[in-house]
């Protein structure tokens, strides 16, 4: 059923990008693009912008990147029109920050600290509603 669910994950950490992983493919997710800077993330989404690519099911994105920040991406999405069908998920920390955040951008927050369960189920919820 979530075999054909395409999801672009922007992760910087290793530890973080093979949880995701693992989790996405327990619940028969194949179809994973991974980014773990947001330039090269960026040049992926604004090639969907500008129709070179289709837009991902999917995107599961981490705020804290390093010395990179997550918050580019949702206000590319905010005003993007075109890219506004693909789905966000923000996996990150639980600070009051980013869950503001999450409420102005009107995405889902999943705070890491929730475990791979929560992260299961919230994909999970979205490739089946796909397959319907």
């Amino acid at each position: 059923m979530a075999g054909d669910f395409h999801v672009v994950v922007i992760e910087d950490s290793p530890d973080d990008l093979r949880i995701a992983t693992r989790v996405l493919e327990s619940i028969g997710i194949r179809e994973v693009a991974t980014f773990s800077r947001i330039p090269e993330a960026m040049l992926y989404l604004e090639e969907i912008s500008n129709g070179v690519r289709d837009c991902p099911d999917m995107v599961l994105l981490d705020l804290n990147l390093g010395h990179d920040s997550g918050f580019e991406v949702l206000r590319f999405y905010k005003s993007t029109p075109s890219i506004q069908k693909c789905q966000i998920i923000v996996w990150s920390g639980s600070g009051a920050v980013e869950r503001e955040l999450c409420e102005h951008f009107g995405v889902e927050c999943i705070p890491k600290e929730e475990g791979d369960a929560a992260l299961a189920t919230a994909v999970w919820s979205r490739a089946s509603k796909k397959a319907n």
